[in-house]
């Protein structure tokens, strides 16, 4: 499983070895609130009926059995469409509503639009609300219409969630009603507008029409002007979005009378991500200080001006990479970045150190940029320092940059380490080979790690040697750290030690290997691709299973079709099935008349999603059932080597996950682990026994998965969230932690919990730092 990433976001989840028996005595009180009727857990404990208040005891049982039936991704019988449309509350209707939401269209198609749609005129605005946000979440293209008849809702909440709904939908006739949305009378209709803009790379995509790049500029200029809009501060105290800062007087202001910070903030977030030169006059204005103060009075929010400085760093350093940015305005980013690099806000120097070696990569950068550089290496922060190597690593030419590359002797910190001994590897010639020759002897797993990824770097006859040996390294990070290298050096005895791998009895060694061969296979790899398709099996099986599916189908005969036959018909994961007959279908499509995949495969698929449709007539008898939560959110404690988070957990929100999570607690399933990523300004993402990201399996079993459960929160700093690969219900034990709020993995990945204490740990934390255990408060 991949882990998220900036751009090709797909965390994973993990476990490998049987969880502890351990019993923590708050949570067996929890437990009896939770789980209901008869519901068995197979460790020490049987767990009983979940308490229902008396109050609710009719609500609630209904509402139970919608939980039941969304875990089981089954409508049973139609009965929850029903509920969607006459069940007896709007709390209840509005929760089947999002049940159905969540379900994947090939699970359940137009029935369940069709249904969304029909509540988009429930007389309750939390139903309307919940339909607007299933439509987005499903991405159907066909509800479009829909979207818009109902664009004048009187509730700002509603309008908010369908104008969201609609930049999640690939539908450009939709693109000048979310623009118009920029000047509603509400800020969080504007704010959905200017977050949900970066939604829409498909407009920016390389050879898309002429009208297709205007459109996208027009959509830059229009965020542009929301960011550089005047705007109103005042005290504001318990504002959800500033915690009790400055906030706007009222979420209802007309932007004519000061554009709310949210809005603000997110407009520079999606410029940012959009990487647009018309936002280049934004970014500079919130990262001057001498400038942002100005709009009021009384001095604008702490949190959101931080934030929109924030946005304003990663704007400009997206810019440094652009080749057709002109000189003169090269020249003013440069200048920015190279001020924002020593900011108080490790965040804001991260993103600026992460531009310069954006210009450092087109030789755009000054002596003042390396003077820049040198400093952070210095900085008491190692994950500023990290990043400072990052950017040595991406310039072009090792000239400029050679007399800083001796420094790599006085980092003491295994990450920032391994980065230097990446930048060394690319521009230090002869003298990387003997440092990364110790280091793929450390006792540390970071160091073997970072050798087996700066080795990769070295020419091939230096680093053959260094990637083959640690592709045998008895841990799975460094191992998949080296068969991904190995990619880069396509010799005989490289590809004939990925082929080894891909029959490896771990899955996660499978999985990295079937990812190195991508673009490299021929028929000598079809065997082991084979072998790998058809019967990984573990933590990693199935995302190795449909990764290797998808190499296989780079080989264009008779056989690799009907391996990937059988794995769209008898794979025992519904997901992997899908990738394959996905890839016969196309395959199908794009060969006709040739002798490689026949129509035959399209048939079969719809045959198979057929089946699938027909699955949710049969009622659900899940092993266990999560029942509706009584009482206050739980909390939780992390206990790290770096101090304590301690968490609000969301069960109303995210029932399964925060059962499964508070289970693996009472287990002890998190004592003894490490946060085996981190991000920079981005996430912390740890609780995998493994240790390589690869792990699986939940409070259920091994080899269980979490349903997806998104909502319409939305990340910040400090949110838990749960990783995934590509098939959106893969959660299981892992969990990562943002630096910062992330609009991009809104409505993609499962929130459950938000840091209440421990802001400082959060941002002390590093790769390889331990979780020491887990309680709940």
């Amino acid at each position: 499983m991949r882990t998220p990433r900036t751009s090709h976001l797909a965390p994973q989840l993990g476990l490998d070895q049987p969880l502890g028996q351990r019993v923590t005595a708050p949570l067996g009180a929890l437990c009896l609130m939770w789980l209901v009727a008869g519901c068995q857990l197979q460790e020490r404990g049987a767990v009983e009926r979940g308490r229902i208040g008396p109050e609710g005891a009719g609500r609630a049982g209904s509402l139970q059995r919608v939980m039941a039936l969304e875990d089981a991704r089954r409508t049973g019988d139609g009965e929850l469409l029903r509920i969607a449309s006459a069940g007896r509350s709007p709390v209840l209707r509005a929760r089947a509503v999002l049940a159905l939401a969540r379900f994947e269209r090939e699970d359940l198609d137009a029935p369940a639009t069709e249904a969304l749609v029909a509540a988009l005129d429930d007389v309750a605005p939390e139903v309307r609300e919940s339909a607007a946000f299933g439509l987005g979440l499903r991405g159907d293209s066909s509800a479009a219409l829909a979207l818009i008849a109902h664009w004048r809702d009187p509730e700002p909440s509603v309008r908010a969630a369908l104008v969201e709904a609609a930049t999640r939908l690939t539908d450009r006739s939709l693109v000048p009603h979310v623009l118009r949305a920029l000047a509603d009378p509400d800020s969080r209709v504007r704010a959905a507008a200017a977050d949900g803009a970066q939604r829409w790379p498909w407009l920016d995509r390389d050879g898309a029409p002429l009208d297709e790049r205007a459109l996208a500029r027009e959509i830059d200029g229009a965020l542009a002007a929301r960011a550089l809009a005047r705007v109103a501060w005042v005290v504001a105290p318990g504002h959800p979005d500033l915690q009790g800062a400055r906030a706007p007087a009222t979420a209802a202001a007309a932007p004519e009378a000061g554009e709310a910070p949210e809005v603000v903030w997110r407009a520079l977030a999606s410029l940012a991500r959009r990487g647009a030169p018309l936002g280049q006059a934004a970014f500079e204005r919130w990262t001057d200080r001498r400038d942002a103060p100005a709009d009021g009075a009384e001095g604008p929010a702490p949190e959101a001006l931080g934030l929109a400085r924030l946005f304003g760093a990663q704007g400009l350093a997206r810019l440094a990479a652009r080749a057709d940015l002109d000189s003169a305005r090269t020249g003013r980013a440069r200048a920015r970045l190279e001020e924002l690099a020593s900011d108080g806000d490790a965040r804001v120097a991260i993103e600026a150190l992460r531009g310069l070696g954006n210009l450092g990569a087109r030789d755009a950068h000054d002596a003042t940029t390396v003077t820049v550089l040198a400093a952070a290496l210095g900085h008491r922060a190692t994950l500023v320092r990290q990043v400072a190597w990052e950017a040595l690593s991406a310039f072009r030419e090792p000239a400029p940059i050679a007399h800083l590359l001796p420094r790599h002797e006085d980092e003491d910190a295994p990450p920032a380490r391994a980065a230097a001994w990446t930048a060394l590897a690319k521009h230090g010639g002869v003298t990387a080979r003997a440092v990364l020759a110790r280091a793929a002897q450390s006792t540390d797993l970071i160091e073997r790690a970072g050798a087996a990824n700066a080795a990769a770097e070295l020419p091939s006859d230096a680093a053959l040697p260094l990637l083959l040996a640690l592709a045998d390294d008895p841990h799975p990070k460094v191992a998949e750290t080296a068969l991904t290298g190995l990619a880069r050096h396509p010799t005989d005895r490289a590809r004939r030690k990925l082929r080894d791998a891909l029959g490896a009895s771990d899955s996660g060694v499978r999985l990295a290997a079937a990812l190195a061969l991508r673009e490299l296979a021929t028929e000598d790899d079809l065997p082991a691709l084979q072998l790998a398709a058809l019967t990984s099996a573990g933590d990693a099986g199935p995302e190795a299973r449909f990764e290797a599916a998808r190499t296989l189908a780079r080989i264009p005969t008779a056989s690799a079709k009907r391996t990937l036959e059988r794995v769209a018909h008898e794979d025992r994961a519904p997901y992997v099935r899908r990738v394959a007959q996905g890839l016969l279908a196309a395959a199908s499509a794009g060969s006709a008349g040739s002798d490689a995949l026949d129509t035959s495969a399209a048939s079969a698929a719809s045959v198979a999603i057929d089946a699938a449709r027909q699955e949710q007539s049969v009622d659900p008898q899940p092993a266990t059932s999560i029942g509706p939560w009584q009482g206050p959110n739980p909390l939780v404690t992390f206990v790290t080597t770096r101090g304590d988070l301690t968490f609000e957990l969301f069960p109303h929100e995210a029932p399964q996950h925060v059962a499964n999570l508070l289970a693996l607690i009472e287990r002890g399933a998190y004592d003894r682990t490490e946060w085996h990523r981190v991000v920079p300004d981005f996430v912390a993402q740890g609780g995998d026994g493994r240790g390589d990201g690869n792990g699986g399996g939940t409070w259920r079993g091994p080899d269980a998965a979490l349903r997806l459960e998104v909502t319409r929160r939305q990340y910040r700093t400090g949110s838990l969230g749960m990783p995934r690969n590509e098939d959106r219900d893969s959660g299981g034990r892992q969990l990562f932690v943002t630096h910062r709020p992330t609009p991009h993995l809104d409505g993609r990945y499962t929130l459950f919990g938000e840091l209440r204490a421990g802001f400082e740990t959060l941002e002390a934390l590093i790769e390889g730092d331990g979780i020491v255990t887990a309680r709940v408060d």
